[in-house]
């Protein structure tokens, strides 16, 4: 059998239509069969991501044929390195990854696999936010969270505890919930040695040792080591009360106040 040349280079592609020329056909020899002038150095392929159809067509002044046209034609692309015929661009982006091709970041340098991945990166640089929510106009850089974002107006909750049937919006909500049930605690402190099960409780618990307090007061400067302190404190500028007691209906700015103001009621005796 003869070894063709995208043989060689290891990712033919199934079904694909074979360019080169055998030996027995074309007259030439040489033991991978090919022409001695390889037409696929000369082919300028162009792709469509909409499709997932690679089309391909050969230099008529370098092959002698014309190119393949039509739009809705899937023609195998071409392998311009080592003449591996492949079906479609997404083919060639596995093809070329596997050959040691990256999609560097113009901007800070990090390379991707594949260009869609590079395409979604660089809307962290550029700012832009192409996915729109038509129930409140939010608009995101990704489709996935436009997806999770969605969830919030139709009230789905698709991720549900096998333990306790608790439901969540996110896959990741459950995951952490379930840690409730298995007592995993997967994150370790490297100072003190203390275990949490979620990371960014070790990412606070860490600024006890560090220091750090990121979260800054615009009014007053004051800086604190917890998100939620800074929100508990804004409310003193703001007089923001969002908890409201359901028995008598005073309100409080923290939580804790009013965990403390229902004990009151709950200590009463009925008349």
């Amino acid at each position: 059998r003869v070894e063709t040349e995208a043989e060689q280079c290891g990712s033919p592609a199934a079904g694909a239509p074979r360019r080169g020329r055998s030996a027995a056909t074309s007259g030439q020899g040489g033991k991978d069969g090919l022409e001695a002038e390889e037409p696929w150095l000369h082919i300028d392929a162009t792709f469509s991501l909409a499709s997932g159809v690679g089309h391909a067509k050969q230099d008529s002044a370098a092959s002698g044929t014309a190119g393949d046209g039509g739009a809705d034609r899937a023609v195998a692309s071409q392998c311009a390195e080592r003449g591996a015929a492949l079906e479609a661009e997404a083919g060639l982006e596995k093809h070329l990854a596997a050959r040691g091709k990256r999609h560097a970041c113009q901007h800070c340098g990090k390379d991707f696999r594949w260009a869609a991945e590079l395409a979604r990166h660089l809307r962290t640089h550029t700012g832009e936010k192409p996915f729109q929510c038509k129930v409140c106009g939010k608009k995101f850089t990704h489709s996935g969270d436009l997806k999770v974002h969605e969830r919030i107006h139709t009230g789905e909750k698709p991720f549900q505890c096998k333990v306790c049937r608790k439901k969540f919006t996110q896959s990741g909500y459950l995951k952490v919930h379930e840690r409730i049930h298995s007592g995993e605690k997967p994150f370790l402190c490297k100072e003190c040695g203390k275990k949490f099960n979620r990371s960014g409780s070790l990412k606070a618990h860490e600024r006890i040792h560090t220091g750090e307090k990121p979260f800054q007061c615009e009014v007053c400067e004051i800086k604190f080591a917890l998100s939620g302190d800074l929100i508990r404190h804004e409310r003193i500028h703001t007089g923001e009360k969002p908890f409201q007691c359901k028995v008598c209906g005073t309100k409080f700015s923290d939580q804790s106040h009013l965990a403390r103001h229902n004990r009151t009621h709950a200590k009463k005796k009925p008349v």
